[in-house]
């Protein structure tokens, strides 16, 4: 498994399929979330194959918000969003961020107890949501020089239900 930037004219139907055959949730929303992405970064099988793509909306300074983290069921329980994590991390901290916060729906709790095992820690609440924290590994020094200031307006996040 690896992850790279998307190619939106070459990816893009892809990942819309994925979402429409796996969730119950009309292509024009899942274009709409990745038109609205800070960035989508695509999960791939070692042979190319497109498995999935976290993304995230909200970047401010060294943190960032991940709104989606979508795989194909043909893919889940392989241990794939174990490998991804690590992966996110790195590609993350090359860029200074050294927080990742997310959101999990209250009723998942089996999403729950996977993120916390990977690290996370809950920090409160958000209407449905839990919201999610890690604390990077290799913290880097955050000085005046490498802040990016980079907001985007929110948007409610869709809800994905599964088929």
């Amino acid at each position: 498994m690896y992850i790279r930037n998307r190619i939106k004219e070459k990816d893009d139907s892809t990942l819309v399929s994925i979402c429409t055959q796996n969730f119950e949730i009309p292509s024009s929303k899942i274009e709409n979330i990745l038109n609205q992405a800070h960035e989508v970064l695509i999960v791939c099988e070692p042979n190319g194959k497109i498995a999935g793509f976290l993304s995230y909306r909200l970047r401010i300074n060294h943190m960032v918000l991940v709104d989606y983290v979508v795989l194909d069921h043909s893919v889940q329980g392989k241990g794939i969003a174990r490998k991804l994590l690590p992966a996110f991390e790195s590609y993350v901290m090359k860029q200074g961020i050294t927080t990742v916060y997310g959101m999990v729906d209250k009723e998942n709790q089996q999403g729950i107890e996977s993120f916390k095992r990977l690290g996370f820690e809950t920090k409160g609440s958000f209407l449905t949501n839990y919201i999610i924290e890690k604390k990077l590994d290799q913290v880097k020094e955050i000085t005046s020089n490498n802040l990016h200031l980079n907001v985007r307006k929110l948007s409610p996040v869709p809800k994905l239900g599964n088929r």
